[in-house]
């Protein structure tokens, strides 16, 4: 089985490393200065006990690749960026390779399996960064995080067995899991607060803010007959297994989304994390205003290119409020 990691931040930039160090075939693919820096000099990988580069394959697009038999894409780039890169996939690999959805939220798998018959969903739990090309941190030793595996929507065979396989003996804690589904619901209900993170900084998580935005989403769930609870406790058991860690002298900056208001991308996950909830609001006639409200706020910090942490709970509250 070839690796192919589509998007190459920072969980694609740590599974391509671990996979690689571990002599697995790989193959990532980057853009921009990130594949020049990959290219060039390898991944850069930051630890908790110390930094390492590790030379991986890579190309600037999937219309590159030589495509394999048996070839498994790994999906790691921000659920924004699904639509546009499954399309490109599409037109380019054959129908029968294996497609992983190594995201947040639960629509990336929707959108593949519109185009691949064996797509997979992927529930990563990894405190890595990426904030300059060519380079990622990772905040968890000695496991590098969890990254379960399912077939969407539900279901366990031989290739979600043989890439657990894979990944657990890269360091990449992996169990192949029929219910994959529930484990991605309860990684979405953490999402959630990744937006107030990113506006407000992290002592806002444990604000009237997101206990109202938590609040909102198990009623949304009710609503739709997923248990928010069950599917809590599977990611906290899982979670577990993550040991956070300083690197280099310091704690991690914030999550995905204030990665992406510090390295000013223009654009940002939560239409896909809170938006989720606001959109089975609407279908099951459940009021989700804090949600929509950060979805809107979050998605103008982004366009406008704001830096992390710049709004308070107070005003944001007042807008949804």
């Amino acid at each position: 089985m070839r690796f192919i990691i589509l998007g190459t931040g920072a969980i694609g930039g740590v599974i391509a490393a671990q996979l690689q160090l571990n002599n697995s075939s790989v193959l990532a693919i980057a853009r921009g200065d990130n594949f020049a820096a990959i290219s060039a000099r390898g991944i850069e990988v930051l630890t908790p006990s110390g930094s390492s580069r590790v030379p991986v394959k890579v190309q600037r697009s999937l219309g590159d690749v030589s495509w394999r038999d048996g070839d498994t894409v790994v999906i790691a780039v921000k659920s924004q960026a699904t639509a546009t890169v499954v399309a490109e996939l599409a037109d380019v690999a054959p129908s029968t390779i294996n497609v992983i959805c190594a995201q947040n939220g639960v629509e990336n798998e929707r959108v593949a399996l519109r185009y691949f018959e064996n797509t997979y969903a992927m529930c990563v739990m990894c405190p890595a960064s990426y904030l300059s090309p060519g380079v990622v941190e990772l905040h968890s030793a000695p496991v590098a995080g969890v990254f379960d595996i399912g077939k969407w929507p539900a279901g366990v065979d031989e290739v979600a067995r043989e890439v657990a396989g894979a990944f657990s003996a890269a360091q990449l804690e992996c169990e192949a899991v029929a219910d994959i589904a529930l484990l991605k619901w309860g990684k979405l209900l953490s999402n959630l607060l990744n937006s107030i993170e990113a506006l407000c900084g992290a002592r806002a998580l444990n604000s009237e803010l997101a206990r109202l935005t938590y609040r909102e989403a198990v009623a949304v769930l009710a609503a739709t007959g997923i248990n928010a609870k069950e599917a809590e406790a599977r990611i906290a058991l899982r979670s577990s297994l993550v040991n956070y860690q300083k690197v280099a002298g310091h704690d991690r900056g914030g999550g995905s989304s204030w990665q992406s208001l510090a390295r000013g991308t223009g654009d940002i996950e939560s239409d896909f994390l809170n938006g989720e909830i606001s959109l089975l609001g609407r279908l099951h006639s459940t009021p989700t205003p804090i949600n929509d409200m950060l979805v809107r706020e979050a998605r103008r910090a982004a366009i406008r290119r704001d830096a992390p942490e710049t709004r308070t709970v107070e005003e944001l509250l007042k807008i949804a409020l």
